[in-house]
């Protein structure tokens, strides 16, 4: 078999990605497939011989055993501690993290088999990595019900989050490991980043370095993400290549040998995936060059696929929960990719290439088609993964990845130098000019992706359907045309490729001129608060942000998912937790072109000096031409009136409203929406429909009581967000997105 490790690596990757989703009983049974499956391919004497389908059989199994093992010693204990009050003996391992007005600590228990938690605080701890916490706190699970988040701290390691109220005694440690040394190196390296560099140019060369986005705001991290760019922040393949060549080519030009020079590089390649806190994806295209440059000791040249192999083998064995990484899948598809149809893409564009007589013309075009090609291999790997995690596909990838690599691996090599020559003396006047250039392309950069993420159709979001419809068919497509290559050998991808872009155009096309006329009105699932998005193409009017943990989030995602991009007024009807509670992190995230509350708090003041602040306890607001709004606030009571072409809307917050002070004619709206329970005083039977936004238990107890109605209700109650599509005159759809 010429490749087993790639055969044992990839199985086991993928398998393990599959098989984390799914119950510790329907993993033994996979085991008991996969092991008969094994031993009936060994014994059959052409299979044994080839050795794909009993390596693959054996991957199988291992990933079943090491999702038991992971299950019984690690995830199990950590499960049983949510909701105790614990007296919790435990160790910082990592820098702190700040966001949201908020300090964020990782430990590591001394008492419970290494379990790690994440130490939320409101002011920071004087404690340094390594050091001793002793305190007295309450364990929750990181993610609650939002599947993609919980997916992401458990693929981190950690997965349960500890808060106290009472004191924290510190101890120092006595004794530290060689990764504290690394974290003080790492945040050195920030910390001198961000004392030449201020903002965000100094931000985007510490991401580049650290993958460390802090220093960049949500919107710019947005941007990124719209333009397809935004695996530049994860220090992976790209950036360990440019690392690694460059160490090479600076010892090759000092004529040092290549066995030091390759030791040297394996050397370096540790210190950066140390520096990047032993990210998975920087760990994933470390152990490949790790491969790659052994081939100097061996004298052997390493197989791309086998390096792969063993390198995401190394990362599923060390942590096998590391399958959940969005980062590690795309790393490892992109890269897969790459391997697998860069080459067939650029022979024939070379061959059209090479007659040109201009050399200098030929060395850009061959760039800018190399450059393109693996973008392209890259995307159409990672796809499936970016479509149903992220909910959007960026139209501007190729272009996007054209104008900043090479800026982005200019800032990175200039402001990475410039920061350590700036530890040494009688060197650090080189510095400044290192960090010059590096800003200068840093500012480059940040000028493109923004400018990108303005262009209409920068990105596609997928919340209607018909682009995974698109994807099903274009994989089916492709897949006919690699069984007719085989079957005749005859290429056809390049007329499945223009099929599939034709595809993708007209079912843009189609859904705008479907849903010219429509504006969806989206009760965000939040809890037991208000979130409501009001969504016309490109616009969105927000009403209330408050609820649990991940309105915002919630919010947020679904602006992105549906390529919303202009949040035009955020309206907030009262400051109570229910309607405000996660407004200041989405003021943070996503600016609004204008703000409307009843009064402003010490918050609001705060951001109030750079947003368009306007108070008031009642107002008009009219919006793309066909939206009207009305806003009316008291103690007693509070709603917001909305009149979409005809289909009338009435939102209510209050539990206790007092209902006999807002207007008759707006209680025939067409629709009511309400925070936990309808208002009394009002006759649900009246509205075509009734949506309240609800926990689980609370919004059982409304159903129950709505069932002789004779009114549609429905219920957020922690199943998904309730999206009405109007096209106006009081005709609408109401359905639940999952």
């Amino acid at each position: 078999m010429p490749r087993p490790l790639a055969v044992l690596g990839i199985t086991c990757f993928l398998s393990l990605a599959l098989l984390i989703e799914i119950s510790v009983t329907a993993a033994i049974i996979v085991l008991c497939i996969a092991a008969t499956g094994f031993a009936a391919t060994m014994l059959y004497k052409r299979s044994r011989q080839t050795g794909v389908f009993p390596m693959a059989f054996f991957a199988v199994c291992l990933s079943c055993v090491l999702v038991l093992l992971t299950n019984a010693n690690y995830f199990s204990p950590a499960k049983n501690l949510v909701g105790e009050d614990i007296s919790l003996h435990a160790r910082l391992v990592d820098l702190p993290r700040e966001g949201e007005g908020r300090y964020y600590y990782t430990l590591k228990m001394a008492d419970k088999d290494g379990i790690k938690l994440r130490l939320s605080c409101k002011t920071p701890l004087e404690a340094t990595p390594y050091d001793y916490v002793d305190f007295k706190g309450t364990v929750y699970e990181l993610g609650g019900n939002t599947e993609t988040l919980r997916n992401y701290y458990i693929s981190s390691g950690v997965s349960l989050g500890v808060y106290t109220f009472g004191d924290i005694n510190i101890t120092q440690s006595q004794s530290r490991p060689l990764f504290y040394h690394l974290l003080k190196l790492r945040a050195a390296i920030k910390s001198s980043v961000d004392s030449i560099l201020p903002g965000e140019n100094g931000g985007l060369v510490t991401a580049l370095l650290l993958g460390d986005t802090s220093g960049l705001s949500a919107q710019t991290r947005e941007a990124f993400s719209q333009t397809g760019v935004a695996h530049i922040f994860s220090v992976s393949g790209l950036h360990m290549s440019i690392w690694v060549m460059s160490v090479m080519a600076l010892l090759e030009a000092l004529k040092v040998r290549r066995k030091i020079a390759a030791s040297i590089s394996i050397l370096f390649i540790f210190l950066i995936i140390g520096l990047t806190g032993f990210s998975v994806a920087c760990m994933r295209s470390g152990f490949m060059y790790l491969i790659m440059l052994a081939g100097y000791f061996f004298k052997r040249k390493a197989d791309p696929l086998n390096s792969l192999g063993f390198a995401i083998l190394i990362i599923v064995i060390m942590s096998p929960y590391a399958a959940m990484s969005i980062g590690l899948q795309l790393s490892f598809l992109s890269t897969l990719g790459i391997i697998c149809i860069y080459s067939p893409l650029t022979k024939p564009v070379f061959r059209r290439i090479n007659p040109i007589g201009s050399k200098m013309l030929k060395a850009v075009l061959k760039v800018i088609a190399a450059g393109t090609c693996v973008t392209i291999s890259a995307v159409v790997f990672t796809l499936p993964v970016m479509i149903s995690t992220f909910g959007t596909v960026s139209l501007v990838t190729p272009l996007s990845n054209l104008l900043l690599n090479y800026s982005c691996s200019v800032a990175m090599i200039t402001g990475g130098l410039g920061s350590l020559i700036s530890f040494i003396p009688f060197l650090s006047f080189i510095s400044n000019p290192l960090m010059l250039i590096a800003g200068a392309m840093s500012k480059y950069s940040l000028w493109c992706v923004l400018s990108l993420s303005k262009i209409s159709f920068a990105s596609i979001g997928v919340s209607d359907g018909y682009i995974f419809a698109w994807l099903a068919f274009s994989m089916l497509l492709f897949s006919f045309s690699v069984i007719i290559y085989k079957i005749s050998g005859r290429s056809l991808i390049k007329l499945t490729s223009i099929l599939c872009i034709i595809m993708l155009f007209a079912g843009m096309l189609s859904f705008n001129i479907l849903n010219k006329d429509v504006t969806k009105i989206t009760v965000i699932d939040s809890g037991n608060g208000t979130c409501i998005l009001i969504t016309k193409k490109s616009h969105a009017f927000m009403i209330g942000c408050g609820g649990d943990f991940f309105t915002a989030s919630n919010a947020v995602k679904y602006i992105q998912s549906n390529s919303i991009s202009s949040l035009d007024c955020l309206l907030i009807p009262r400051l109570t937790e229910y309607e405000y509670g996660r407004a200041a992190e989405l003021i943070e995230h996503r600016r609004a072109e204008h703000y409307v509350f009843p009064e402003l708090d010490s918050v609001l003041k705060y951001y109030g000096r750079t947003r368009n602040f306007t108070v008031t306890k009642n107002c008009e607001i009219e919006l793309w031409n066909h939206l009207k709004c009305r806003y009316e606030y008291d103690q007693s009571y509070s709603y917001v009136f909305l009149d979409i072409d005809g289909t009338t809307v009435l939102c209510t917050f209050n539990v206790g409203c007092d209902t006999s002070k807002i207007p008759e004619g707006l209680k025939k709206s067409d629709i009511l929406i309400c925070r936990a329970q309808p208002p009394e005083g009002l006759n649900i039977s009246g509205f075509s429909a009734v949506i309240v936004s609800a926990e689980a238990e609370k919004a059982a107890q409304v159903l129950n009581g709505c069932e002789l109605s004779h009114t549609n209700v429905y219920a957020s109650a922690g199943s998904g967000n309730i999206e009405i599509k109007s096209s106006g005159n009081s005709v609408f759809s109401v359905r639940r997105l999952s």
